[in-house]
């Protein structure tokens, strides 16, 4: 079969995949009719407030708002794109970026419903559950109406309530890995909070958003949440502890701390990139449309997220859904062997020609057996980016970011440190850090967007700790992230990063290679027998370093 049959077919097995996937998810199309009025069509429903009315009442208090400025017109026009680049999906059910990456190439959040367990507060095990919190498998037995032990060995028998509505149901079944059929008969939802209250020894798993309004209208509720044991060691660690309040378990779910199972999102969704006009109705949706969410009973986002998607919405080009190297780069990458091929053949004849009997010229390089694999120091646990640096997302919920160890071994160790002022918000791409030895100097640039917290001032006054202990004394920032839910799945775990790294080696043969003639004295760059020294660009000009800054560092090159 012919390569491009083969391309062919595949393209036809991916649209139709898309579209059985558009016509099974749960979903809504906001679109535009031939007379320009709004018009959407409904795929499934089957939540309390239906997709359909919820996107409806978006789309009416969207053209409410513009009426006001620009006489109502419709959110989405109609022009020469597909029917689906001009649809706006409006997707709920907990559709992950796996699952609906081949029915929208852009999406962003607009509500999350969370779904947490409640005791009463007057519960005589309410401390003890508040301090080692609930596991994943006594929530089940709770559920089941089986027993569960106290410290003392003392069965305890609650009693479980939840809500009635089938979509709900699913989502605690999945994430208690029961049968829907184990879960008792379930209440409305509105009776939910009434029926802890009134049941000391009851345990719910109720709506965040209701809870919340429940809170707004009377402070002295009768009940508390329970914290999730997730690690199962029986106590609440630093990592868990974020049920003192409704703000902090919002954040939590869009950290990913809290439990994914029991979150239920709603995206606003586009195959393709989005146009203006379907960039105004998200800039809406996060703004003026959070009090439709609130009305409908889904619970709003934190400001903090909100702050962020806005951001991005306005300063930034949209973030796609399904990262990674587009087919076009295949297109190019036997231009650009065969065009370094022909550089290191040219510099090889130079270097030939003009060379001393008694010297011999360097070869290309070689691979510096201190940068194998097995001696590069890369810790598990964190997380690597392509701007060379790394982060580690901390129990209290800032991430630290620092340099990666390769890079370190080809600057050598630096003079000085310029680094941001705490309380600066920066976003991924940004230039964060200056680096300078003797004069020259290296930018590097953010991995992940966020607000500085703190600074390693240590660094400010001796930076060698940056050299000999870059992943714990020579840390460079904390930053509380803004858009980690999404950045993080951007970034390397250290298999990966280990793989990838030895492409960078490739490409820093290659730099060497095409610099040499800038290199005063290639010898001093090289050991004897051709390989790499540790420190290459110690012994490199203002000019290779700005060469290096530009092909090797810049997320440009």
């Amino acid at each position: 079969m012919k390569l491009t049959q083969y391309h062919q077919i595949m393209k036809t097995k991916i649209l139709l995949l898309a579209i059985v996937l558009c016509f099974t998810l749960p979903g809504v199309k906001v679109s535009a009719n031939s007379d320009g009025s709004p018009a959407i069509k409904v795929e499934k429903a089957q939540k309390e407030m239906s997709l359909k009315s919820l996107a409806h009442t978006l789309q009416l208090q969207y053209q409410s708002s513009q009426a006001k400025e620009n006489t109502g017109e419709t959110v989405i026009t109609a022009d020469s794109r597909t029917a689906a680049e001009q649809h706006l999906f409006l997707l709920a059910n907990g559709i992950s970026a796996a699952e609906d990456q081949d029915v929208a190439d852009w999406r962003i959040t607009i509500g999350r419903d969370i779904y947490v367990p409640v005791i009463n507060s007057k519960n005589p095990f309410a401390a003890q559950i508040a301090s080692a919190g609930l596991s994943a498998g006594s929530l089940a037995k709770i559920c089941r109406g089986e027993p569960v032990y106290a410290p003392n060995g003392d069965p305890v028998q609650f009693h479980f309530y939840c809500s009635a509505l089938p979509d709900e149901v699913s989502i605690l079944a999945n994430f208690l890995q029961i049968n829907p059929q184990d879960i008792p008969a379930s209440v409305q939802t509105t009776e939910l909070l009434q029926k802890i209250e009134n049941d000391p020894m009851s345990l719910g798993f109720v709506k965040l958003s209701t809870v919340s309004a429940a809170m707004e209208q009377n402070q002295q509720l009768a009940f508390q949440f329970a914290p999730i044991d997730r690690n199962g060691n029986g106590k609440i660690d630093h990592t868990e502890n974020f049920y003192g309040s409704v703000q902090d378990i919002e954040r939590a779910a869009w950290l990913g701390k809290f439990p994914r199972q029991l979150t239920n999102p709603y995206f606003l969704a586009t195959q393709g990139e989005p146009s203006e006009e379907q960039i105004e109705f998200v800039l809406f949706a996060q703004q003026q449309g959070q009090l439709v969410m609130q009305q409908a009973g889904i619970g709003m986002l934190p400001p903090i997220e909100l702050k962020s998607n806005v951001g991005k919405l306005i300063n930034n080009p949209p973030t796609v859904v399904n990262p990674g190297f587009s087919f076009d780069w295949i297109r190019i990458l036997f231009p650009v062997a065969g065009l370094l091929l022909i550089l290191l053949l040219l510099g090889s004849i130079y270097l030939n020609r003009n060379a001393k009997p008694a010297v011999h010229a360097p070869s290309a390089l070689i691979s510096d057996p201190m940068f194998e694999d097995k001696k590069l120091e890369a810790p598990a646990g964190l997380l690597y980016d392509r701007t060379h640096t790394w982060t580690l997302m901390q129990r209290e919920g800032l991430v630290k970011i620092g340099i990666a160890d390769f890079l370190l071994h080809i600057t050598g160790s630096f003079s000085k440190i310029k680094a941001r002022e705490i309380g600066q918000e920066i976003q991924k791409g940004e230039q964060i850090v200056s680096l300078w030895q003797n004069g020259k100097e290296l930018v590097l640039y953010a991995p992940v967007s966020g607000i500085i917290k703190s600074v390693n001032m240590k660094l400010l006054h001796d930076v060698s700790a940056l050299s000999h202990s870059p992943y714990s004394e020579g840390w460079i920032y904390e930053i509380e992230p803004t858009n980690w839910a999404i950045e993080n799945r951007l970034m390397m775990m250290v298999d990966a990063y280990r793989t990838w790294i030895r492409s960078e080696f490739v490409r820093l043969r290659d730099f060497f290679a095409t610099n040499q003639q800038k290199i005063s004295n290639p010898q001093l760059v090289m050991q004897d027998g051709g390989e790499m020294k540790k420190a290459v660009l110690r012994e490199c000009g203002p000019e290779v370093w700005e060469n290096f800054q530009t092909n090797f560092i810049n997320p440009s090159r």
